[in-house]
Formats: structure tokens, C-alpha cells, sequence
């Protein structure tokens, strides 16, 4: 998994690439430089964030 990481790092379509596995909800591999654990906190990160700012 560290192998394919690095290698997506220097993607030129990254950040297009996890986009895309975000509003999906990919649930395995690598998508965006990101596994799927690095994925569930990004989007817990953005959901509390959301819910601080609505209050």
C-alpha cells in the first residue's frame, strides 16, 4: 500500500482523484493519494467542521 501511495503522490490528478472517491464513498485502495482510512478522517474532519460552523 506504501508503494502504491507514493507513486499516486505525484499524480498530476490527485486532488481529481480523490474528489471522486469521496463523493462516491470508495471503500478500498488508494484514490487520490488517500487509503480508505486517511479517507473516512478527511470526510469525519469536513462532517464536524460542517456541524461546528451550523451552530
Amino acid at each position: 500500500m506504501t508503494w502504491a501511495k507514493a507513486v499516486r503522490q505525484r499524480c498530476p490528478v490527485r486532488p481529481e482523484c480523490l474528489h471522486s472517491a469521496q463523493f462516491h464513498a470508495s471503500n478500498d485502495g488508494v484514490w487520490g493519494g488517500l487509503d480508505v482510512h486517511e479517507r473516512r478522517e478527511l470526510r469525519r474532519g469536513r462532517a464536524g467542521s460542517a456541524e461546528q460552523g451550523a451552530g
